[in-house]
């Protein structure tokens, strides 16, 4: 799916420089050319996912309210116009700026990779109850040699 997003500015904003991790602009970083002067360590409290990437895989499961009011639910923004990149999910109190980021070569939301088999699940929870009993007895029969 090329890069979604890599932690870095965490820490907090008032966090001394040493626990602050801002390898994207670091000198060595293979994103150094092609995110500096596109992102901005900033904290924000609301991520809105906007209606056209709302399916994609990253963002499976997830709601905006979910992603919102955490207290830093993000640590940086991306500023929306990186050639080469697509938002997926916004900065809601920064408009133009995105927390969610992919590479526009792979920005259908798919893998590259086969599809993957689903685990089955079980007919009933009946089904759980059982095999966990028979776990149980079989630790209790241990227990009691």
């Amino acid at each position: 799916m090329g890069i979604v997003v890599l932690p870095d500015g965490h820490g907090g904003l008032s966090a001394p420089p040493s626990r602050r991790q801002r390898w994207w602009l670091n000198d060595r970083s293979f994103l150094k050319d092609e995110l500096e002067s596109y992102v901005s360590y900033v904290g924000d409290d609301s991520v809105v996912i906007p209606t056209e990437t709302s399916e994609f895989p990253v963002n499976e499961g997830l709601t905006t309210a979910g992603l919102s009011n955490w207290r830093g639910s993000a640590h940086a923004a991306f500023d929306k116009n990186i050639p080469g990149y697509l938002s997926i999910n916004d900065a809601g109190s920064r408009p133009g700026y995105a927390v969610t980021i992919v590479t526009a070569s792979e920005a259908d939301g798919g893998t590259g990779g086969p599809e993957t088999e689903k685990v089955p699940e079980p007919g009933s929870i009946f089904g759980l109850f059982i095999l966990g009993g028979f776990g149980v007895r079989s630790l209790l029969l241990r227990i009691s040699q």
